[in-house]
């Protein structure tokens, strides 16, 4: 009686560690920013790379760890309700049941759930690269079970219109990571400014970046080299609209590259017109964000 009384608390605090492990697991795995972890890779921290295998494939982690989560908590609650009817006996198996059912709760709250969670979320990082290994080894143990779990779980998601992977950071998360290197000294305040403009240039509309049009400098159509010669060494400008009667009738777009090649392929005549090198004018209407213009120049 004595050695299964014995046995028996060995298999609880066996159980509850496991349960403790896989718990603390779920939460260490998923507080990690995947950023940091490419960031390890690529600098060749051991473990760093199995470690960024394994949030690369969140269904089978998750599968692994909530399925051996499970087990040992219906083990735990299995040898705590025995051990408990025994203990009031079989006569009062009502009252172990109930014994069971509240010591089970509590034990599996705080010392199962909220303390290892609590201990993994704030040492994420170290918590993750210690129970990788493990959890490959629980993977493979249970394998079946995982893949079975894996292929249900996608299906499911996949049913309900679930998305494929997200960004592995967005905008605003980029930004709050600027605020928080600015102000833990990462970044200087110049240098947290000009990222923050980078974002900001994005969001602005084309006018706000525009030339003025009476600080636009523009060449009449039909000029000559010579006139264009004179107006280039004037500017730093290497394009030049030009327009026919106004220079609000632009009809292209000169560039000094076209003609100075012009002029070393085919010699130099200052009388030619230097406006028959123009390229297509491109419009675009001023209310257009930034960041929508850069992507139509990438693609013409």
């Amino acid at each position: 009686m004595v050695a299964g009384g014995t046995l028996s608390l060995i298999l609880i605090g066996v159980f509850l560690v496991f349960s403790a492990f896989f718990s603390s697991s779920e939460a260490a795995f998923l507080s990690l920013q995947r950023t940091r972890i490419a960031y390890l890779v690529s600098t060749g921290i051991p473990g760093a790379k199995r470690v960024a295998d394994m949030i690369g494939q969140p269904e089978r982690l998750l599968s692994t760890i909530l399925l051996g989560n499970n087990l040992m908590n219906v083990a735990f609650t299995s040898v705590v309700t025995v051990s408990a009817i025994e203990f009031v006996g079989e006569s009062n198996r009502g009252q172990g049941v109930a014994i069971a059912t509240v010591v089970s709760t509590v034990a599996l709250l705080l010392a199962g759930e909220i303390v290892p969670k609590t201990i993994a979320v704030r040492n994420s990082e170290r918590v993750a690269f210690l129970y990788a290994q493990p959890l490959k080894w629980t993977e493979y143990l249970l394998l079946p079970f995982v893949v079975f779990l894996q292929w249900i779980t996608r299906g499911l998601n996949a049913m309900l219109g679930g998305s494929g992977p997200e960004s592995s950071i967005t905008e605003g998360e980029f930004r709050s990571l600027i605020d928080i290197g600015e102000s833990e000294g990462t970044f200087k305040p110049s240098e947290a400014e000009m990222l923050e403009k980078v974002f900001q240039f994005g969001d602005r509309h084309v006018r706000e970046v525009m030339t003025p049009r009476v600080e636009m400098v523009s060449i009449n159509e039909g000029s000559n080299f010579r006139e264009f010669l004179d107006i280039y060494a004037q500017n730093t400008h290497t394009r030049f609209p030009v327009f026919t009667d106004t220079v609000d009738d632009i009809t292209g777009v000169i560039s000094a590259k076209d003609l100075l090649n012009k002029m070393a392929n085919e010699g130099v005549d200052y009388d030619a017109s230097a406006t028959d090198v123009q390229r297509e004018a491109y419009f675009v209407p001023e209310t257009k964000r930034v960041s929508e213009l850069f992507d139509e120049l990438r693609q013409s």
